[in-house]
């Protein structure tokens, strides 16, 4: 579906350095696998394995603050004028946190003390856009990640039936990790609309917009929601996943499914759900897509 909006290109693709112009078109700030909290965080909980491309919220924040230093001194009204007609989105960031600390097998009462840090960074940043000048942000929550077949697999020998959902086949304790991170999201954001009621402030509920799907998949179209899309030549996934690399097997209609490859979505899972989204049924306060139309420069912070 179409916003009428252009693609939004990364910022590393930009040659000959960014341009007000640049900001105007829409910049992609986002790294792949990467956290909120700092690299050195899970260096000290002793995380092991940590890919060498593991990048925080900060660093990305840092990042997009040096392209605006050296675009808005010498022109700072037009800087302006863009930051307040565009929209920033920011995340979904955490998910990537709590992977590291579930699959290290850590246990459920310090992923829980995570949450909160996690969710503070979050909030310390849009406080910082803020500042720039940003009045219009979208902070999606978590998945339910207790549906997703990487979670499903790593646990499925120390799970018994009473802690799947009849209705879904996802674990149930999973989930309530993530709403209780989603609910401590939503706080923070409350209180920054108390502290600037001029910013509107959207908070997309990635939950249950991908809950509507896990709940009745042949509603949708779906007939796999809880098997995997891609897997390597053994049938096999894991985290990271595999896709993309030598000896991957892919599904026949990746349609069907909801998993790509355990932890992310597929196309037909996530337009699904932007479906939704789009139109205000996941979305607080909700907005109407003529909003979006009427913005022409969107700058992203993080991506799944």
């Amino acid at each position: 579906m179409s916003l009428g909006l252009p693609p939004v290109q990364p910022y590393q693709g930009v040659e000959k350095g960014i341009t007000a112009e640049d900001f105007q078109k829409g910049l992609n700030f986002a790294v792949g696998g990467a956290t909120a909290l700092d690299l050195s965080f899970f260096e000290q909980r002793g995380i092991p394995n940590l890919p060498p491309t593991v990048d925080s919220l900060g660093n990305q924040f840092n990042s997009f603050n040096q392209s605006y230093s050296s675009i808005c001194t010498s022109s700072p009204p037009k800087c302006k004028d863009i930051f307040k007609s565009s929209l920033f989105i920011m995340g979904e960031i955490g998910g990537n946190d709590y992977n590291y600390l579930f699959f290290d097998g850590r246990n459920i009462e310090e992923l829980e003390s995570l949450v909160l840090l996690v969710v503070n960074k979050i909030a310390s940043v849009i406080l910082e856009l803020i500042e720039l000048g940003v009045e219009t942000l979208m902070v999606p929550s978590n998945l339910p990640i207790g549906c997703l077949p990487v979670y499903l697999e790593f646990y499925k020998t120390t799970s018994n039936e009473s802690q799947f959902d009849p209705q879904n086949g996802c674990l149930k304790w999973l989930n309530q990790f993530s709403e209780y991170h989603n609910q401590q999201l939503q706080e923070q954001l409350k209180r920054i609309r108390v502290l600037h009621p001029h910013v509107h402030l959207i908070y997309v509920d990635y939950f249950n917009a991908a809950m509507r799907i896990y709940n009745a998949p042949k509603d949708f179209g779906l007939v796999e929601p809880l098997q995997v899309c891609c897997v390597d030549k053994n049938g096999s996934y894991y985290f990271p996943p595999p896709c993309g690399g030598a000896g991957t097997i892919v599904c026949d209609d990746p349609s069907k499914y909801a998993s790509w490859d355990g932890l992310h979505l597929t196309e037909a899972a996530y337009e699904l759900m932007a479906t939704s989204i789009i139109n205000g049924e996941f979305t607080f306060p909700q907005f109407s897509i003529s909003c979006l139309q009427r913005n022409t420069s969107t700058q992203l912070l993080q991506l799944q």
